[in-house]
């Protein structure tokens, strides 16, 4: 009889461990069926469980406090560290309690069986199906220690409110992480899990106080107080519920991500994978300090909402991505994601106008005339277009029109380079205009045409990147269960603009003292580092843009209301800018050499290559060359080099006269070191730079 039984279980025990596959990808208990999200620096920022749409956060055991563990283990499991896998005096148990109530009352599964449970996710479960989750449960417990079942099961445990894992519920119910958890606390937490919608605290707070004292009643049986305090007194400090917050990182970011892995892998479960992508940590963090401030600070103006899109350049990739303020605010409807929403953008689809002109010839010296234009719609009706401030300039070159921002002509720009034209240009640039040229007229110049935040910014990069227009992507490789699928191939980008039109939009960009007619020479688009922006308002003020570069990044700034209601007086300079602006200023100041352009004459092609570490302060006089700047000959005629300063100054190369002005031009420099000086009263600067072939 005890040799037949021996041949019973190890035919069981060798069928077990040869036969059921564990529900693990990888081997891996703790990080089973993932997806887990790196950042540039190889650090984990998200990580989904593929079968759950709950928030999910992995913590390792011993960051878990022992009194946690242990309330655990007592209510769940409390002979979890001598049995098997399962128990039998449980299960014993639980087949008296359901026989003598004539239902189900009790189950009997122990730790084991229930991460075997969490990670099956059977529907239905019959006497088949328990005997496969009892057989599982064994051979997890012979291949693993009991620390890592227990690790793995309470960062898979369901509490309720979408909280898996101990370090999700103390978040989301006391917005702390699990170190951070009293005793009264992680007791309350260690009852929820028997039945998550019950005793949900949010909204059954009831019953949640009656299973938390059952609780109490059974650590107390088993002597677990005595290890952690006297008669019970740590459960005397009040329990607090306070929601948190910031669950998420960049959850907005998250979205746009999956988004993109589903075209790769359109089956993301039963797998363990991981996703390297382009988010940058400390940039985001920088970022949605900076809205939080601005946001607040405009909030008599009706302005409750904002988003952010930080490319990266040299990596084609997205760095951040931020579509509203807070994203569990509802009263400013924080979960629509504002980045990828379609809206007018304003003015800051003029700069493209311009490029195209000058694809065809013009340069910013061109002449248009910035006076009373009548024209009439589709429908007959008549179209008046107004500058921002209602004035007219006359004649005015393409610099002052586009630094300014003056409406009138650019509605006369986009007459001369045609609105097909225009919108056969928008569309190559990424946009997602699918009405016709009858649809958008002439206004189209202006940003009647709704677009995202995220594909301007993406189309905003073929002026610093030689006029090529690249795919800006979110991830860069992934792994499915240790094999790389995915490495993104490289790219050769598109040719949008020739490279001496975007040098010539990029120049009017940069250009502070030609804005300044409209936005002063202190306004937020200049930066101590070189920058390059274009601000836009739309009609009715419903929503205000900044959209700018720095050799390395392009940054987008979108502000308003996710609902569309109207803000009081905000427009770009004031509302998007402020944002802008400080967000350029905490880009990374380690930045490598790289490379400057200015506008140049007509038919120039010179590069500037410009070390970051000489800005201009407001004491200074020269603007450009900086000290240390090296300029890099294409070899192309009437190459120059521009002098600009702050005052009409009195200029000297190599301590030759070269006349006055506040912008000279050094045309067909030569190769080899030089020096600049300028003089005004008594102030004299000198500035050192070099030309290299």
């Amino acid at each position: 009889m005890i040799f037949r039984l021996f041949i019973f279980f190890a035919g069981i025990a060798i069928g077990t461990f040869s036969f059921l596959p564990l529900p693990f990808s990888g081997g891996n208990l703790s990080n089973a069926q993932s997806i887990r999200y790196f950042d540039i620096n190889h650090q984990v920022f998200f990580e989904d469980f593929s079968d759950t749409s709950g928030y999910h956060e992995s913590i390792a055991l011993k960051d878990i406090p022992s009194f946690v563990q242990n309330a655990t283990v007592l209510l769940e499991d409390k002979r979890f560290f001598f049995h098997p896998g399962f128990d039998p005096l449980a299960i014993i148990r639980a087949i008296f309690q359901n026989i003598k109530s004539g239902s189900i009352v009790s189950g009997g599964s122990g730790i084991t069986q229930q991460l075997i449970r969490n990670h099956l996710r059977v529907k239905q479960r019959n006497k088949i199906y328990k005997l496969h989750e009892l057989l599982l449960a064994i051979k997890t417990d012979f291949l693993f220690s009991k620390n890592e079942i227990l690790e793995a099961y309470l960062n898979s445990v369901y509490y309720g409110e979408n909280a898996y894992g101990i370090a999700a519920a103390a978040q989301i119910f006391f917005n702390k992480t699990p170190n951070e958890l009293n005793l009264h606390e992680a007791i309350f937490l260690a009852g929820l899990p028997q039945s998550p919608s019950a005793y949900n605290p949010f909204k059954k707070m009831t019953n949640a106080l009656k299973r938390e004292k059952t609780v109490i009643q059974i650590l107390e049986h088993n002597g677990f107080f005595k290890n952690y305090c006297q008669d019970k007194q740590c459960l005397a400090t009040p329990l607090k519920l306070e929601r948190g917050k910031k669950q998420k990182i960049a959850p907005h970011y998250i979205e746009e991500t999956k988004k993109e892995l589903a075209k790769i892998i359109p089956d993301t479960t039963q797998h363990q994978i991981e996703v390297n992508t382009y988010f940058d940590q400390g940039l985001f963090a920088s970022a949605q300090s900076v809205i939080e401030k601005q946001i607040t600070e405009l909030e008599e103006k009706n302005v409750r909402n904002a988003a952010v899109v930080i490319l990266n350049h040299q990596e084609r990739g997205v760095s951040v991505l931020i579509g509203s303020k807070d994203y569990f605010d509802t009263k400013i409807q924080g979960f629509v994601n504002n980045a990828v929403a379609f809206r007018q953008a304003g003015s800051t689809m003029k700069p493209f106008t311009y490029a195209l002109a000058f694809e065809h010839d013009d340069t910013p010296n061109s002449l248009v005339d910035d006076s009373f234009l009548h024209l009439q719609t589709q429908d007959g009706l008549p179209y008046e277009p107004k500058n921002y401030d209602f004035e007219e300039y006359g004649k005015v070159t393409y610099r002052q029109a586009l630094a300014n921002s003056y409406n009138i002509s650019a509605i006369k720009v986009a007459q001369k380079v045609g609105v097909e034209n225009l919108l056969n240009t928008f569309r190559a640039l990424g946009f997602r205009l699918n009405e016709g040229v009858d649809h958008y007229g002439l206004a189209l110049t202006l940003g009647d045409g709704e677009i995202r935040l995220l594909d301007l910014a993406n189309a905003y990069t073929v002026f610093p990147l030689e006029g090529k227009k690249y795919p800006f992507r979110f991830i860069k490789s992934v792994r499915v269960d240790g094999k790389i699928i995915y490495e993104r191939p490289p790219e050769t980008g598109e040719k949008i603009f020739s490279s001496q039109s975007t040098r010539y939009i990029e120049d009017i960009l940069s250009d502070n003292e030609a804005r300044s007619q409209q936005f002063g020479l202190d306004s937020p688009l200049r930066t101590s580092v070189w920058s390059a922006a274009k601000t836009g308002t739309t009609k009715n003020y419903r929503d205000n843009w900044t959209m700018g570069f720095t050799r390395e990044y392009t940054v987008g700034v979108w502000v308003g209301n996710s609902d569309g209601s109207y803000l009081k007086n905000s427009s770009g300079i004031t509302g998007a800018a402020p944002i802008w602006h400080d967000i350029i200023e905490a880009l990374p100041k380690n930045q490598t050499t790289t490379i400057i352009k200015n506008q140049l004459p007509s038919n120039s092609a010179s590069k500037q290559t410009r070390k970051h570490s000489n800005i201009f302060n407001d004491q200074s006089l020269i603007i450009s060359p900086q000290n240390g700047d090296v300029f890099l000959l294409e070899g192309n005629a009437q190459e120059a080099v521009i002098f600009k300063a702050k005052k009409n100054v009195e200029w000297k190369l190599d301590g030759k006269n070269f006349g006055n002005g506040q912008k000279k031009f050094w045309e067909n420099p030569t190769v080899g070191k030089h020096c600049a000086e300028a003089l005004f009263e008594e102030v004299k600067e000198k500035s050192c730079f070099t030309i290299i072939h």
